[in-house]
């Protein structure tokens, strides 16, 4: 009897975790965090939550738990969770087809011609990655740590990932790291997409930055112009082109990434560098942040104003609106702003989907350059973090999204040195005097 009760309970388990992972909780804040932490582990790694589960119920068969009801009762159970997992791997899968769709159509029609290089969008996850999904070494890859870009501290320090051999002039990417502006590492996050694009010929730099509450808002995104300051006056000694700069972050890194794109050269948060150029030539945030004035009331509770009042802001919203506004990418979209890739889950429990959306549709409305929105079904927060077959997909589309931006920069690189070097037409003396 106890064999069949423990299976059951197992069995229940594994229930509420494959429901939880299709229904997350997103409205009651006490509840939230825990929903999107079990959500996020078995969404982004059905097989393995799959193969587990078979071998524990392997173990219990070897012990006959079902001559009793209630042990059958939990295979049925487990036989629904499993059909879950497998519905969750096959979404996983599905990012391919979402960015497949939104590339082609924001982009070129003939996106796919418009790369350096051909990338596969359907390619499957490396079998070694999903066996091993928090290993993330390249031996294509060579990473420096611990650059100082600004005094300050430890926080005020960056890892460059570099290609082997000879690097001269190449694109670069810039990470910054998520952990709602309070905890995180420059060597904990984005990962995967670091890794791959610099195996690939791309000069990588993952940043940290001052960390609230011990430093308020706006420390976070003074650090991170810094650190780009820093890369473009650097970054040619390590092989990297500071004239092509990509930066991308997760959650408060993505809503970073979008406000170091949309704040080129604002002396209002470049207070010590104000000649310095800080623009960026694409930006690719993830999972972030774009509201946090809750413009439209899209919060579906009112933890994340809370949380940022205590810890990130050090004041209330009715003291601080100004604070807030400045803050939220929504308020510095402007016509001038570079390609974005946005790309967010359509189940994350900590950055609602519909910040995404309203982000996208304001700037779509006003940006002169490409705006791609992809909306990944089932995916939960930090969906990037570890090797799956989604984060394969987003990797993949996203060196495909900053190729096709390179590919057009060096077309109008080359394109304004030919005007330069085109040598003037003599000017024919009966041609001076009608002129005259």
């Amino acid at each position: 009897m106890l064999l069949s009760w423990s299976f059951f309970l197992f069995a229940l388990s594994w229930l509420y975790g494959a429901l939880n992972a299709l229904f997350p909780v997103r409205n009651w804040r006490l509840f939230v965090i825990p929903s999107w932490i079990f959500g996020w582990l078995v969404g982004e790694a059905p097989l393995h939550w799959l193969v587990g589960e078979l071998a524990v119920t392997g173990l219990f068969l070897s012990e006959g738990p079902f001559r009793r009801s209630i042990g059958w009762v939990g295979l049925g159970m487990a036989f629904v969770a499993w059909a879950i997992l497998i519905f969750l791997y096959k979404k996983g899968e599905d990012a391919a087809r979402v960015f497949d769709e939104v590339l082609s159509t924001s982009l070129t029609p003939g996106y796919r011609q418009n790369s350096r290089e051909g990338i596969e969008l359907n390619a499957l996850l490396p079998r070694s990655r999903l066996f091993a999904p928090w290993w993330y070494g390249h031996s294509g890859v060579r990473r420096i740590k611990n650059l100082s870009y600004a005094s300050g501290g430890r926080r005020q320090r960056l890892d460059v990932y570099l290609p082997n051999g000879d690097v001269k002039n190449a694109p670069v990417l810039m990470q910054i790291h998520g952990g709602f502006w309070s905890i995180g590492h420059k060597a904990q996050q984005g990962q995967p997409l670091l890794y791959h694009m610099a195996a690939r010929g791309w000069v990588c730099v993952s940043i940290n930055y001052s960390l609230s509450p011990w430093k308020r808002w706006p420390a976070q995104l003074l650090d991170a112009k810094r650190a780009l300051i820093w890369v473009k006056r650097h970054i040619a000694e390590y092989g990297g082109d500071p004239d092509f700069i990509v930066c991308t972050g997760g959650s408060a890194g993505g809503h970073i990434t979008s406000l170091l794109a949309l704040t080129a050269n604002d002396p209002r948060f470049q207070p010590d560098a104000t000649d310095a150029d800080t623009s960026v030539q694409a930006a690719v945030p993830f999972h972030g942040l774009y509201d946090l004035c809750n413009s439209e009331q899209q919060h579906r509770h009112g933890g994340l104003r809370m949380l940022l009042e205590w810890i990130v802001m050090g004041q209330s919203y009715k003291k601080g609106a100004e604070l807030f506004r400045m803050a939220s990418p929504v308020t510095h979209i402007h016509d001038a702003a570079p390609p974005f890739l946005i790309v967010h889950g359509s189940h994350d429990s900590l950055a609602c989907v519909e910040e995404a959306r309203l982000f996208q549709r304001r700037l779509k409305a006003v940006s002169k350059a490409p705006v791609v929105y992809a909306e990944l079904p089932y995916a939960q927060h930090a969906f990037e973090t570890f090797h799956s077959p989604r984060t394969t997909h987003v990797v993949r589309a996203t060196h495909h999204f900053c190729e096709v931006i390179y590919g057009q920069h060096l077309t109008e690189r080359s394109t304004a040195a030919s005007l330069a070097a085109e040598p003037e037409m003599p000017v024919s003396s009966s041609d001076r005097n009608e002129r005259t």
